[in-house]
């Protein structure tokens, strides 16, 4: 029997897209890294995508949907673009950790103006796309 996930999955993270095929895409991870991505992991694009540093946000321009073990060059599922709601307790903004994102998914100015919207578990708003 499998065991299960310590990560989430992309359940977890997305909880509403307009259409998979127009949302979410898979990219080339940059051939250097070495990086763990892990579903929920802010990515940016630096000649081939890589975990976002915490003062990074702003660059941000996708969200890991995979857990990957990069050795360089691999491809990699990413919610790339919206109309999209995530559950912001599920995006990971900093490398290596799973801090909670409360502040600063209101950061990542790059992926909101993809139309990527966060929602907390109250169910209010984290992000404004407008």
């Amino acid at each position: 029997m499998a065991q299960k996930s310590d990560y989430p999955t992309e359940g977890d993270i997305v909880k509403w897209m307009v259409d998979r095929k127009y949302c979410t895409k898979t990219v080339t991870l940059k051939a250097a890294t070495t990086d763990e991505i892990y579903p929920g992991m802010v990515l940016i694009d630096d000649t081939g995508y890589i975990a976002c540093a915490a003062a990074n946000e702003a660059t941000a321009t996708a969200i890991a949907l995979e857990r990957i073990s990069a050795t360089g060059g691999e491809k990699c599922l990413v919610l790339w673009r919206g109309p999209a709601l995530v559950d912001q307790p599920m995006i990971d903004y900093v490398q290596d950790t799973y801090a909670d994102a409360d502040t600063n998914f209101d950061s990542c100015a790059a992926i909101i103006a993809k139309l990527i919207v966060a929602y907390d578990t109250d169910g209010s708003f984290v992000s404004q796309a407008y």
